[in-house]
């Protein structure tokens, strides 16, 4: 977070929880009994969340897990929709590498955002459960291959933040040349960690690993 709202240039950053997000939006009632029910996971809530924001806001969503090494380019708020991409590819994921969800941003009223939120309202006025944890990416997906004008805004993002998961990977490993900037790429900017790894301060033979080196950072805050 401290990376991010160092990094966000002339833009606000606003931290969204679940104690705050009612300041900000309405989420329909019938959306809330399901997640009181527990037959919405609240991470299908916060894909919500995330594009009613971005519907009624605009401007980019990051998702705390990430960490922004420099300041984010301002094209990014430029373009009517953004999300972080890569070249497409058979990898296994619905996505094909073209869009993430963990970051995605664009212009308020945006028809990708305003589809979205009503397909998110509709499908939770009459089912009990997500068909896959991964349910954002089918919604987007569906989407893209139906909606001409969605699938223009998706294509047109132009390739970017290629190695936005090297860091994650390099957690565990000895810190390069005694150099963080070592696993930095300069085409990178956005850096997607989990919570849900486990890493260890150290390596086997006793030397910092790059997570040690990463949880002493001195980011500071503007």
């Amino acid at each position: 977070i401290k990376s991010i709202r160092k990094n966000a240039g002339v833009h606000k950053v606003c931290f969204i929880t679940k104690d705050n997000y009612s300041e900000y939006i309405e989420i329909p009632e019938h959306m809330l009994q399901k997640v009181a029910e527990k037959k919405m996971k609240l991470a299908h809530l916060a894909d919500y969340i995330r594009i009613a924001l971005l519907e009624k806001y605009g401007g980019l969503w990051i998702d705390t897990t990430m960490y922004c090494h420099r300041v984010i380019p301002e094209e990014y708020f430029e373009l009517p929709f953004f999300t972080c991409k890569s070249e497409e590819c058979d990898c296994g994921y619905l996505s094909r590498m073209r869009w993430v969800t963990f970051c995605i941003g664009g212009y308020k009223n945006n028809i990708v955002f305003t589809f979205l939120k009503r397909a998110f309202e509709e499908y939770w006025k009459s089912h009990d459960n997500a068909i896959d944890y991964l349910f954002f990416d089918h919604l987007i997906d569906i989407a893209y291959n139906n909606v001409p004008a969605i699938k223009k805004f998706i294509d047109s993002v132009p390739i970017n933040n290629l190695h936005r998961d090297d860091l994650q990977a390099a957690m565990n490993e000895a810190l390069p040349g005694e150099s963080f900037d070592n696993i930095i790429k300069d085409d990178t900017v956005l850096y997607k960690l989990s919570w849900r790894e486990s890493y260890s301060e150290k390596t086997a033979d006793g030397q910092e690993s790059v997570y040690g080196h990463f949880l002493n950072m001195k980011i500071g805050e503007k």
